[in-house]
């Protein structure tokens, strides 16, 4: 994808580094192994180093963006949608 090889990828989730701490995750979903611990998920999942403050940015501007989620320890995720209505999945470690 744009020159960019995968890191890794788990199933069908493919992993790009972006930088040092970020991570773009492009998965099919309709593709997965229903044995595997994959969550059935959307297509785009954004990996970001400051999670609290990109939800933060987001609410501001007016993005329509779903409750901030702790499902584990360090991890935090929540979901928006975009001008063409695409489900998008942020999620990154605190610290």
């Amino acid at each position: 994808m744009l020159g960019i090889a995968p890191t890794n990828n788990i199933d069908v989730a493919y992993f790009f580094s972006i930088n040092e701490k970020t991570k773009l995750a492009l998965s099919d979903r309709f593709k997965a192994n229903k044995e595997n611990a994959l969550p059935q998920s959307v297509t785009l999942d954004l990996q970001s180093d400051d999670i609290l403050e990109a939800y933060r940015i987001l609410t501001e501007k007016g993005v329509f963006v779903e409750k901030l989620e702790n499902p584990v320890e360090s991890y935090y995720e929540f979901y928006f949608t975009d001008l063409d209505n695409n489900h998008i999945r942020m999620h990154g470690f605190v610290e």
